[in-house]
């Protein structure tokens, strides 16, 4: 996501289309993904590794159920 949020004349169409699907996520799905953002970057060394797994794995688990998430999350915290 560009550095300059707030100003969407600097909008990739990268982050357009992210924006567009974050606002079709429910509540639960949203607080998933706050989850997984901060952990991504919760430990700067590991930060790489944490969002490639992430852009990688994320179609190897089912996200959609609570299980999915949770064992997505398991994963991503062990990289």
């Amino acid at each position: 996501m560009t550095k300059d949020i707030y100003n969407p004349a600097t909008w990739t169409e990268q982050d357009r289309a992210f924006l567009d699907a974050a606002c079709k996520l429910t509540p639960e799905e949203m607080a998933f993904m706050l989850e997984m953002m901060q952990t991504v970057d919760a430990d700067p060394e590991k930060s790489a590794a944490r969002a490639d797994f992430a852009e990688q794995q994320a179609g190897n688990y089912r996200l959609k159920t609570a299980e999915g998430r949770a064992a997505f999350m398991a994963a991503l915290r062990a990289v």
